[in-house]
C-alpha cells in the first residue's frame, strides 16, 4: 500500500467518524425533544460542512449509503398491501402525485428553474417520507386505523414509482444539456434518450424476472446453510443489481431499489428485513448527514426565505393534490383530510431524486441546498402537524359535504376492495392473523401444539427457522413464517401485536429468552407459554414476562419416575405389609 492510499484511506475513516458522531448527537438531541431523527442528520451534516471541508471520499460513501439505503427500502416493502385494495389505492398515489407535480412543475418554474429542471424538483415534491411518516404513526398507533392503511398504501405506490422517476432523470439531463446547444439537437437527444431508456428498461424487466425465478430458492438453499451465508448473498444481489443498472446509464439506487423489491417476494424476506434494519438506519443517518454535508451554509442562509415560502407552497401543494385525488375518488370526508395532512412532507426518495439529479447536473449546488433546507423544515414539523390533524378533521368533516358520487363511485363499483369506510379497521388484517396463536419453533412440541390447536379450531401461524418446512406449511395453506423468533419483522409478519397466545417451542435457552423479551414489549397484554431446559432459565423466562413456563426437565423427572414406578409395579407387585396377630405388640 502507497503513502497516497494510507492517508487515503485514513481520510475516508475520519470523514465516515465524523458524519456517525454528528448523527449520533443530533438524533440523541431530537430525541430529547421528541421529534424525529432525519432532519437532525440533515442539520448535523450542514453544521458538519460548516466547520469542516469534506474530502473527496464523501462522494464514495454517500454512494454505498444511498445503494444500501435503497436496497433497504425496497425490502421492506408489503407486496400484500399492494394487492389488497389496489384498485383505489394505486389509482389514489398515480392520480395524487401526476396532480402534485402538475402543480409544482410551473411553480418551480416561477422560480426560475428550467423546465427540466422543474420536473426533477415536481418528481422530489411528489415523494413523501415513508420512514418519518410509519414511525410517527405506529408510536401514535394509528397506523391500524382506516386512513393510517390510506396513507400507507399511497406511501407504497409513491416508493414504487420512484423507479420511473429515477429513470427518467438521465433523460432531462441530455435534453438539458442538448437544448442548451441546439434545439435540433435537443430533440435528436430527447429520442435518443427515450431509445436508451426503452433499452435500460428492458434489461431491468429481464433481470427482475430473471432474479423471480432464481433467487427464491437460491436464498431457501442459503438459508439452509446459515444466516450469514443468506445476508451475503442478499448483499451480493443488491451490488450486482446497482452495477446492472449503472451499466445502462441508469441510478445504481434505482437497481438496489429493485433488488430489495425482487427480494421482498421471497420467504426469507422477514428475516432479512429484521437482520438488515439496524444497517438500514445506519445507513439512512449516513446518507441524510452526507446530504446534509454537501449543503452551502451561508448561500442557504442567504436563501432563507426561499426556503421559507418553498416549504410552504409544497406542503400547500401536496395538500390540495391529495385532498383532490382523495375527494374525487370518493374517499370520506375524514380519510379525505386525515390522508392529506400526513403526507404533506417531502421526505428520503425526494432527497434522493434531487441528489440523482444534482450529481446529472440538471440542478446546481444552491438550488439542491434549497430543497434540502425546505425538507428538513417540513420533517420538523411532520410530528406536530400529524398531531393536529384528528381535530382539524373532525371540524372539516362537519363543514364540507361528502363526494355527491360517494355511493355510485365506479372505483367503488370496479374495485374489490375500496378505500377505507371510517371505522373499518380490520379490514386489511387477514382473520388468521387476528386473535390467534403465535407458535415460534415448529419442531416436535411446535407441531404437537398446532395439532391441538387445529382439532380445537383456533387459528395460529407459524414462525420457524428451517426453511423446508416453512415452504412445506405454506403448501399445506398454513401461514408459516421464515425466521428468527427474537426478529422483530418475523414477529410482526405473524400477527403478533393481534395475538391472544405466543407459544415459544424454541429448544434453545439461549434463543427463547431473547424472543420472550421481544414478544413481551411487542404484545404486553398476550399470553406467553414458553419452554425451558433448565429452572434457572425458566425463572428467567418468568422475569422477562412469560406468562407460563413448562420446564423440560422437571416433566422429564416427572414422566420418568412415573414410567418407572409403573413398569416396577407390572412386574413385581408390592406384597401387602403383613399385619401382626390380634393382641401381639404392635
Amino acid at each position: 500500500m502507497t503513502l497516497a492510499q494510507a492517508q487515503s484511506g485514513s481520510g475516508m475513516a475520519v470523514d465516515l467518524l465524523l458524519l456517525l458522531m454528528a448523527a449520533g448527537i443530533a438524533s440523541l438531541l431530537l430525541g430529547r425533544l421528541k421529534l424525529s431523527a432525519i432532519p437532525g442528520y440533515l442539520i448535523a451534516g450542514v453544521l458538519l460542512g460548516a466547520m469542516r471541508t469534506p474530502t473527496s471520499d464523501i462522494g464514495s460513501i454517500q454512494q454505498i449509503a444511498v445503494v444500501l439505503l435503497m436496497f433497504g427500502i425496497g425490502l421492506n416493502l408489503d407486496r400484500d398491501a399492494i394487492t389488497r385494495g389496489a384498485g383505489a389505492i394505486i389509482a389514489l398515489g398515480l392520480g395524487s402525485t401526476i396532480l402534485m407535480m402538475a402543480f409544482a412543475t410551473p411553480t418551480a418554474m416561477l422560480f426560475g428553474l428550467h423546465w427540466t429542471a422543474a420536473i426533477a424538483i415536481a418528481m422530489a415534491v411528489a415523494q413523501t417520507s415513508t420512514a418519518v411518516v410509519l414511525r410517527t404513526l405506529q408510536a401514535r398507533r394509528e397506523l391500524e386505523t382506516s386512513w393510517g392503511r390510506v396513507s400507507f398504501g399511497v406511501l407504497i405506490v409513491q416508493d414504487l414509482l420512484t423507479i420511473g422517476m429515477l429513470a427518467l432523470i438521465p433523460v432531462l439531463a441530455r435534453v438539458a444539456s442538448a437544448g442548451a446547444t441546439d434545439e435540433a439537437a435537443s430533440q435528436v437527444s430527447v429520442w435518443h434518450g427515450a431509445g436508451q431508456v426503452a433499452a435500460s428498461i428492458a434489461i431491468i424487466t429481464g433481470f427482475i424476472l430473471l432474479s423471480t425465478l432464481i433467487l427464491p430458492r437460491l436464498l431457501t438453499i442459503a438459508a439452509q446453510v446459515s444466516t450469514e451465508v443468506m445476508l451475503v448473498i442478499s448483499a451480493a444481489v443488491a451490488l450486482a443489481a446497482a452495477a446492472v443498472t449503472g451499466a445502462v446509464g441508469m441510478s445504481p439506487a434505482l437497481g438496489a431499489f429493485i433488488a430489495g423489491f425482487v427480494l421482498a417476494g421471497t420467504p426469507v424476506r422477514f428475516e432479512l428485513a429484521g437482520q438488515l434494519a439496524p444497517l438500514r438506519d445506519l445507513f439512512m443517518a449516513v446518507f441524510f448527514t452526507a446530504v446534509g454535508l454537501g449543503v452551502d451554509l451561508a448561500a442557504l442562509a442567504s436563501d432563507a426565505w426561499i426556503v421559507a415560502i418553498g416549504a410552504v407552497l409544497v406542503a400547500l401543494i401536496k395538500i390540495i393534490s391529495m385532498a383532490i385525488a382523495a375527494w374525487g375518488l370518493g374517499a370520506s370526508i375524514h380519510i379525505t383530510a386525515m390522508t392529506s395532512i400526513v403526507l404533506f412532507q417531502t421526505g428520503e426518495f425526494s432527497l434522493v431524486v434531487v441528489n440523482v439529479a444534482a450529481a446529472e447536473g440538471l440542478l446546481s449546488p444552491r438550488q439542491e441546498s434549497v430543497f434540502i433546507g425546505l425538507t428538513a423544515l417540513l420533517l420538523i414539523a411532520t410530528p406536530g402537524v400529524i398531531g393536529v390533524a384528528q381535530p382539524v378533521s373532525n371540524k372539516l368533516s362537519k363543514v364540507l359535504p361528502t363526494a355527491p358520487w360517494l355511493a355510485q363511485s365506479s372505483l367503488r363499483m370496479s374495485s374489490r376492495q375500496p378505500l377505507p369506510e371510517d371505522g373499518d379497521d380490520a379490514a386489511d388484517t387477514p382473520q388468521f392473523l387476528r386473535d390467534h396463536v403465535v407458535i415460534a419453533g415448529f419442531g416436535p412440541v411446535g407441531r404437537a401444539v398446532a395439532d391441538k390447536l387445529h382439532v380445537a379450531g383456533v387459528p395460529y401461524s407459524i414462525v420457524e427457522l428451517n426453511p423446508t418446512t416453512v415452504m412445506k406449511q405454506r403448501r399445506l395453506g398454513r401461514a408459516a413464517f421464515y425466521g428468527d423468533a427474537a426478529n422483530e419483522e418475523v414477529l410482526r409478519s405473524a400477527g403478533i401485536e393481534h395475538a391472544r397466545c405466543v407459544v415459544m417451542a424454541i429448544p434453545d435457552d439461549a434463543a427463547m429468552l431473547r424472543a420472550v423479551r421481544l414478544a413481551r414489549q411487542m404484545a404486553p397484554r398476550a399470553m406467553i407459554v414458553a419452554r425451558a431446559f433448565a429452572t434457572s432459565r425458566g425463572l428467567a423466562a418468568r422475569g422477562l414476562g412469560a406468562t407460563h413456563v413448562v420446564i423440560e426437565e422437571l416433566v422429564t423427572a416427572e414422566a420418568m419416575a412415573a414410567q418407572v414406578l409403573t413398569r416396577l409395579a407390572a412386574m413385581n407387585p408390592v406384597p401387602e405389609t403383613p399385619q401382626p396377630p390380634t393382641g401381639a405388640p404392635s
